[in-house]
């Protein structure tokens, strides 16, 4: 079990995390996700957002960015099934 961290060493783990996702990630992936968040955390609540994303990222462990989709191509299957 993880050993359990004050209030400060959560703030200072959680400012270490959002500096990893922005020199990790483009902004054109944590922006979106963050304004998602900031949309849905009021009502259904930051940890069960929390807990949905670490979900997925455990049912997408093994998947390659290759085998990713994007809205994009979302939006070209359907047109392919409804033509």
């Amino acid at each position: 079990m993880a050993e359990m961290l004050t209030p400060e060493q959560m703030d200072k783990a959680a400012e270490a995390a959002l500096e990893e996702l922005k020199a990790t990630l483009p902004q054109t992936v944590y922006i979106p996700v963050a304004r998602w968040f900031k949309n849905n955390y009021m009502k259904a609540g930051h940890k069960r957002l929390g807990r949905g994303l670490v979900a997925i990222a455990k049912e997408t462990v093994n998947m390659k960015e290759d085998q990713m989709t994007s809205p994009g191509d979302l939006k070209k299957e359907s047109r392919r099934k409804a033509a």
